[in-house]
């Protein structure tokens, strides 16, 4: 049995792995469909539940990013395609250093940014809930070091265990048929 997720960075090497799965999965199980999970990226998958995520957008264009941090005032800027918490940034409406950022990743990482309003509870921490074919089986709770924001545990941040509530049972409900869906 292999188990893969899609965890970036997705590129050639992800998506050559993604193939050669495909190749096989009549005689192995693989957990978690390559294809689906090649071509429903994580970070553009979750714009068809707009109701469930901050204000997002995904864009290669300098003027909607300066739209999008005039009308949020705080942002969080990323690469689409990394992972790790790898060139996550917090901008301010009137950072001098907003063009500079964003040409930089838009050349380092040759593809577009995603930018999501920046959410004050992130200082409570991130959760993350695993599922095992729609089902929630668990939840932990990533909290940032001290002086970063990002959460990830090989950056120095912490792992709780969490329970889950009712509005994350929600979310998972409705998720779950996509999910399932897609394998």
């Amino acid at each position: 049995a292999i188990l893969i997720r899609q965890d970036p960075p997705f590129d050639m090497n992800y998506i050559t792995s993604t193939y050669i799965l495909e190749k096989i999965k009549d005689k192995t199980l693989i957990i978690n469909d390559p294809t689906n999970i090649r071509n429903h990226p994580e970070k553009i998958f979750i714009n068809e539940f707009p109701d469930l995520i901050t204000p997002t957008a995904i864009t290669s264009d300098f003027e909607q990013v300066k739209n999008f941090v005039r009308e949020y005032q705080k942002i969080v800027m990323k690469p689409l395609y990394s992972c790790g918490g790898d060139g996550v940034v917090v901008l301010n409406d009137g950072d001098k250093n907003l063009a500079t950022m964003f040409e930089m990743m838009i050349s380092h990482y040759q593809a577009p940014v995603m930018l999501q309003k920046f959410i004050d509870e992130v200082a409570i921490g991130d959760k993350r809930i695993l599922l095992l074919d729609g089902e929630p089986i668990g939840a932990l709770l990533r909290v940032a070091k001290d002086g970063d924001n990002r959460c990830n545990l090989h950056l120095g941040g912490m792992a709780n265990f969490a329970e889950l509530t009712k509005r994350d049972l929600e979310i998972c409900n409705k998720l779950s048929p996509k999910l399932k869906e897609r394998g």
